[in-house]
């Protein structure tokens, strides 16, 4: 779960989950053949399948048991309740990530992450994240977005 802390309170731009798949034991989306699926944070239903291998591919569905795209995850208004009181414990941190189990009996938190990676959300989601709302909650918090300087000497 991407968390913003804002003036307004929690935003979740974008959520993901991690799928360890093949022999890997860890759910890194690094490692090949895991994949990674973007999640519709209102409703928990997974809206993107990708895998990572030299480049991300997004799947139609799980590539071995059809069902995953679409799915509504188990426990999903536990799952956003249970980040909201962890980002709001570590809201002085106002950029953050939670990591989430989703077990059989409920949602536990894992770790929640000073700031985080933009690159999960954005593979799994297969778009970007700097969203006007995003690009919004950085400038207040005091970053300046500079247009990029050309490399071309003209």
């Amino acid at each position: 779960m991407v968390n913003l802390i804002t003036d307004d309170g929690l935003r979740v731009p974008m959520a993901a989950i991690k799928l360890p798949q093949g022999d890997n034991i860890a759910d890194a989306f690094w490692r090949p053949g895991n994949l990674a699926c973007g999640i519709e944070v209102a409703t928990g239903r997974i809206r993107t399948v990708a895998r990572r291998g030299i480049e991300v591919e997004f799947l139609n569905d799980h590539p071995d048991q059809a069902g995953l795209m679409g799915m509504i995850l188990p426990f999903w208004s536990e799952v956003l309740e249970i980040n909201e009181r962890a980002a709001r414990s570590f809201a002085p941190i106002r950029y953050q990530s939670t990591d989430v189990a989703i077990t059989e009996d409920g949602p536990v938190v894992v770790e929640i992450n000073a700031g985080g990676g933009f690159d999960l959300p954005q593979y799994s989601n297969g778009k970007g994240m700097l969203t006007p709302e995003v690009r919004a909650f950085f400038e207040s918090c005091g970053v300046e977005f500079k247009p990029k300087k050309s490399l071309l000497p003209f």
